[in-house]
C-alpha cells in the first residue's frame, strides 16, 4: 500500500531511529508504489536529477540493513530494493524478508512473490552445519513472467531449461 504522505514515511523512519532526510522518505514512498524491486539506478532516476546517486546508494545500504527494505539480485547481477511490508506503519519492528523472487529469463523482470510466503521455521532447516552463520536467505524462481509467457506463446520463442 503506498504511504499516503511524507508524514507516514517519516513515522517509519523515527520509529527505526533514523533522521528524516528528503532521499530516505523520497525512497521509502517510491517503493510503497510499486510490487516490484527497483534498482539504484531506476530510484536515481525516479527521484529526480538533483538526487545525488551516492546518496540514495547510501540511503538503500542504511534502509537494507535495519531491515526496512530487501534486496534481490536479478540475472544481470544488479541488486534490486523493494520494501519490507508490514502492518502497522508506526511499529519500529521490521522483520525480513520472507517471500520467495521470481525472476524472468527472457525481459529480466525482477519480481516478489508476496503470494508464496516461506515460514521461518522452513527456512531454519537450511542451515548446513552448526559452524556456519547464514545472515539471510533467498529463494529466487526463475521462469516467464506472464507478459513473456503470453509473447512467447504468440511467436514460438523456446526457452531452454536450466538445470541448475
Amino acid at each position: 500500500m503506498p504511504f499516503s504522505s511524507d508524514n507516514q514515511a517519516g513515522l517509519i523512519l523515527k520509529a527505526a531511529g533514523l533522521k528524516r532526510t528528503t532521499v530516505r522518505i523520497g525512497v521509502l514512498r517510491l517503493l510503497s508504489t510499486t510490487d516490484k524491486p527497483m534498482a539504484a539506478a531506476q530510484i536515481t532516476r525516479a527521484l529526480g536529477t538533483a538526487t545525488d546517486h551516492v546518496t540514495v546508494y547510501r540511503t538503500l545500504s542504511t534502509l537494507t540493513a535495519r531491515n526496512m527494505l530487501h534486496r534481490i539480485r536479478g540475472d544481470d547481477r544488479v541488486w534490486r530494493y523493494a520494501l519490507t511490508r508490514k502492518t502497522d506503519p508506526a511499529q519500529s519492528k521490521h522483520t525480513q524478508s520472507t517471500h520467495a523472487h521470481f525472476v524472468c529469463q527472457l525481459c529480466g523482470s525482477v519480481e516478489c512473490l508476496r503470494d508464496l510466503p516461506l515460514s521461518t521455521r522452513v527456512l531454519d532447516h537450511f542451515t548446513p552445519r552448526k559452524s556456519y552463520r547464514i545472515n539471510y536467505s533467498e529463494v529466487v524462481v526463475h521462469g516467464l513472467c506472464p507478459q513473456c509467457n503470453t509473447d512467447r506463446h504468440s511467436t514460438g520463442i523456446r526457452i531452454d531449461h536450466h538445470n541448475g
